[in-house]
């Protein structure tokens, strides 16, 4: 699996610009002191379009050119193994940030006119304000660069979508454009002065914009951090940060052509970075936030840029960096292969309509498999696992966690992934077997009269793992949770006292596991391998059996004709968690929806009736759960949090 990272739900912020909030994307230059953008000289006897005044006499002194991009290689490069560290000392540029529209600006060209827009000495962005009259307007700006240089605007208005927005020559060629929701860019052919058109149609109202013009200064480019694979992986993450008051930072790869660049950021503070992706000549082809990432499919082969910047009254920000560059879709079956001592491993790749991936996992009689599916776009990868002789035992659509199948019989497993969008759609999928505890567990005490512990231990270099066991009634919740330094590298497995794994969790989030026989259980905790030496500590809680009083499981019937119930419901941690139970017929699919309030805390747990755990999943999830025999089977909603968490769950039955 894609090492260095942290825990599988990372790699669902990079795939989801999704749930993420919506807000405005604005382009932000790069300060660079001492350099001050001018104006060169426009070519001799430039026209100007039909109707624009006579041009602005530019200034002599010429802007320095933008950044010198890294040559592309005519072959892409195969992933290799270890990132490159970012640079110690960002650049902290003086930028100008985009505002939002002004409803009275105070400057900006006259109806129809034009203005020149100047840049602040050393700054690499400007920002400028007008309004478009009612029933059709259009203003011209003019600014002057070199050629060479990557120029970018970022238009907002009060009426989105209803300005077209173009950046011409003087003698007016269309260099790009576009309506005013989406960013233009264009590499200038020349030294001179260029036009910035903002026309709306007859029937638009009177508008208010604010555009921002980025040009990159290139006396003092940005250093560049090449981004790098392991072998034979297409995730590559590393941890980044931007300076207070305005940072950018550059990072380059080498993609073929028709591959797509998927990159997410999971920023603290959030919201403040922007993700702008670039081609081979360092066009904008694509731009999103730390909040919806960003994602684009290359033209050509060579070397695209990735940058991620902050505006000027910024804090300092700290960041992961995940980007994903899948390999091109395949229908041919491909097998996964845990490496010596591994218990997991992540895949990603391309999925086109009526073209399924394929992955094929052998495993054992009586060992469990967990999925962790993250689609994008969002909920539009479904996952069926079938076992050796053909039958259909799990399936799902993303993004989920922790979907449990205990696998009945020894042989090859086939993992389907299939998507019904009529658009390429890309996925990362972590397969986990757990691993079988151990003889020579260390026991964990519990002082007279607690019921709690903590436990500490450690995990060396490379991959490695521990065993604890505790006596439990039946009745009690087992709740874990975890303290590791560095964070990140640790999942969590729970047997019971016939060795069967009951319950998954990580030290991010831990777990808690209701208990339905007394006994010894086993905690196997253990680490990837290429992880760093893990120290760690377990909270281990053991609630005694009837404190709170138990609450009796809600019965879920269906009334006449109808196939769902909706539920809702308060949960915390040493609590009584939700039950639901409902009878059904063996060869149905249970299906849930699963919400909380705050998010990622509660988990799911669903049980058949001969007390086998079917699926579990932390909300958000979706799980479409295949009933195997007839009966009753529960379904319990439990957390790790201390303070009160509030769920919502979709319950539907088709018949």
């Amino acid at each position: 699996m894609s090492r260095n990272r942290l825990p599988f739900f990372v790699l669902v912020v990079l795939l989801m610009p999704l749930v993420a909030c919506d807000r405005v994307d604005v382009i932000l230059g790069r300060a660079t002191p001492g350099i001050t953008p001018a104006y060169g000289t426009p070519p001799p006897t430039a026209a100007l379009p039909p109707g624009s005044p006579t041009p602005i006499v530019p200034s002599a002194t010429p802007i320095v050119p933008t950044m010198t991009p890294i040559a592309p290689s005519p072959t892409p490069i195969v992933p290799t193994m270890t990132p490159i560290a970012p640079s110690a000392t960002p650049i902290v540029p003086t930028m100008t940030p985009v505002a939002l529209p002004s409803p009275t600006p105070d400057y900006g060209p006259p109806p129809g006119g034009t203005a020149r827009i100047n840049f602040a000495p050393g700054a690499t962005s400007a920002s400028v304000s007008s309004r478009l009259m009612a029933a059709g307007d259009t203003d011209n700006w003019v600014f002057g660069a070199r050629a060479g240089q990557v120029v970018t605007v970022q238009t907002l208005s009060s009426a989105p979508g209803a300005i077209v927005v173009s950046l011409m020559d003087m003698n007016g060629g269309v260099l790009d454009s576009n309506i005013d929701t989406t960013a233009i860019s264009a590499v200038i052919p020349f030294n001179g002065d260029y036009f910035l058109s903002f026309s709306s149609p007859l029937a638009a109202p009177e508008i208010v914009y604010t555009t921002q013009v980025f040009i990159p200064a290139e006396s003092l480019p940005v250093e560049q951090t090449r981004i790098q694979f392991e072998q034979g992986a297409t995730v590559a993450q590393l941890n980044d940060s931007l300076a207070a008051n305005g940072d950018l930072n550059q990072y380059v790869l080498q993609v073929a052509a028709g591959q797509t660049i998927t990159v997410g950021v999971f920023a603290s503070p959030p919201a403040v970075s922007n993700i702008y992706i670039r081609d081979t000549a360092g066009r904008l082809i694509a731009s999103g936030t730390d909040m919806s990432g960003a994602h684009a499919t290359a033209a050509a082969n060579g070397d695209h840029f990735i940058d991620i910047s902050s505006p000027v009254l910024a804090p300092a920000v700290s960041y992961l960096l995940t980007v994903n560059v899948p390999p091109p879709a395949t229908t041919a079956p491909q097998r996964i292969a845990f490496a010596a001592g591994e218990t997991s491993t992540t895949v990603n790749g391309l999925i086109r309509a009526a073209s399924p991936a394929h992955y094929v996992l052998g495993a054992q009689a009586a060992q469990s498999l967990i999925v962790n599916l993250a689609g994008h776009p969002v909920s539009t990868v479904n996952m069926e696992l079938v076992s050796p002789g053909g039958e259909v035992l799990n399936s799902a659509r993303d993004s989920f966690t922790g979907l449990g199948t205990l696998l009945p019989a020894t042989g090859d497993y086939s993992i389907f992934l299939t998507t019904t969008s009529q658009s390429d759609v890309t996925y990362v999928m972590e397969v986990i077997i757990p691993p079988l505890p151990s003889t020579g567990a260390t026991r964990i005490q519990f002082d007279p009269g607690a019921s709690a512990a903590t436990v500490s231990g450690s995990l060396a270099f490379g991959g490695d793992l521990d065993n604890w066991i505790l006596t439990a009634s039946a009745g009690q919740i087992l709740n874990i949770g975890v303290s590791a330094n560095p964070g990140g590298w640790m999942n969590l497995f729970v047997y019971d006292a016939a060795g069967q794994f009951i319950g998954y969790g990580d030290d991010s989030f831990g777990l808690g596991v209701p208990l339905d026989q007394g006994g010894d259980y086993t905690i196997v905790v253990s680490s990837f391998e290429a992880a760093p030496p893990v120290n760690y500590s377990l909270f281990v809680s053991l609630p005694p059996p009837g404190q709170p009083p138990p609450q009796q499981p809600v019965r879920i019937e269906f009334g006449p004709g109808q196939t769902s119930s909706f539920q809702e419901g308060t949960v915390v941690a040493g609590g009584v968690p939700a039950q639901y139970v409902l009878y059904l017929l063996a060869g149905q699919t249970l299906t849930t929806h699963l919400l909380d309030n705050p998010p990622g805390n509660v988990e799911i747990a669903i049980v058949d009736p001969t007390a086998v755990l079917l699926d579990t999943g932390r909300a958000p999830s979706n799980l479409d759960t295949p009933t195997t025999v007839t009966g009753d089977y529960t379904i319990t909603i439990s957390t790790l949090s201390a303070n009160p968490v509030d769920f919502s769950l979709d319950i539907i039955v088709e018949p």
